[in-house]
């Protein structure tokens, strides 16, 4: 919980530094350190470091967390721990490993009756099937929007509906990602940093394809401007591609892709890196530079496959 307050009042730093200072007291002390403190203490670290995209820290920590929790500790922080490192994997491009933990959590989850946490385990399992073509990604989806809805809570409205906006995208239903964008953006219980959980994209694409181009790019100016790793920095720059490319704008359109290409592949990693591949191909592609169009949209196509999505 500390560590999602820090991440929601945007004191990401400060909230790394004190759960560094944590864990070094629980390793100087270990002997005596008790499993469900251990568990805590890393599970928010790795949580805090998961936002910040340092994704080997982020696993490490989620790691110990969740061998802690194993060894002495209560379901909600074994579970949370299992299902945070799914999203850690799936943000890596480790999908099997993260699709293998987020379903073992979800089933886990409900066969304990813990209704309050189901969401989130099932959001993370639908995102990679989804994008794999998996039928079984939509039983997800629906659990994970049926579970948030029956607590209540903001945080888990959100992230379901985020992963719902994806699930949709992946089937190419623009008008139900359109729905799920503006509920996201116009509802205040589902405000969601994009650190947190990256949306805008193809939330943005989804409007370009509706010929609501200047509604799209308000959103993806706020995208730009928004507290950003790479992961966002890239997605914003997918965001301002399409809308150049749907307003005719080249020298728009060439300084987005320019910037989203000089990015780190590696710290972007490679679902959304594709994702940006793909939006750029297609703007030089029907803008008729074929040959870089070819080069790049290869590259997203061997990022693709590699995932299997």
């Amino acid at each position: 919980m500390l560590a999602g307050a820090y991440a929601l009042t945007d004191r990401f730093d400060e909230g790394l530094r004190e759960f560094d200072a944590l864990c070094e007291d629980i390793r100087r002390t270990r002997v005596q350190a008790h499993p469900p403190g251990i568990a805590d203490a890393h599970s928010g670290r790795g949580l805090l470091r998961l936002w910040s995209n340092d994704l080997p820290g982020a696993a490490e920590d989620l790691a110990v967390a969740l061998s802690a929790a194993d060894e002495g500790g209560s379901i909600a922080a074994r579970e949370s721990a299992r299902y945070y490192l799914a999203e850690v994997f799936v943000r890596q491009g480790r999908w099997d490993d993260a699709i293998l933990l987020a379903q073992l959590s979800a089933s886990l989850v409900d066969d304990s009756g813990q209704e309050w946490m189901a969401a989130l385990p099932h959001a993370v399992a639908a995102g990679p099937l989804a994008a794999r073509g998996e039928p079984t990604a939509q039983h997800h989806i629906e659990r994970s929007l049926a579970a948030a809805a029956a607590v209540g809570m903001g945080v888990a409205s959100a992230l379901s509906t985020v992963a719902a906006l994806e699930v949709a995208a992946c089937a190419r239903d623009h008008v139900a990602v359109v729905g799920l964008g503006r509920s996201l953006r116009d509802d205040p219980r589902r405000q969601v940093d994009e650190r947190i959980a990256p949306w805008r994209a193809s939330f943005v694409e989804a409007l370009v394809l509706a010929e609501l181009v200047d509604e799209a790019a308000v959103t993806a100016e706020a995208l730009a401007s928004a507290p950003a790793t790479d992961v966002v920095r890239s997605d914003a720059a997918r965001a301002m591609v399409a809308v150049a490319a749907a307003r005719g704008d080249d020298d728009g359109m060439e300084r987005a892709a320019g910037a989203g290409l000089a990015l780190d592949p590696v710290s972007v990693g490679p679902y959304r890196r594709a994702c940006l591949e793909l939006a750029i191909g297609r703007a030089w592609r029907r803008r008729g530079d074929r040959r870089r169009a070819v080069e790049v949209l290869t590259a997203g196509r061997e990022r693709f496959e590699s995932l299997g999505a």
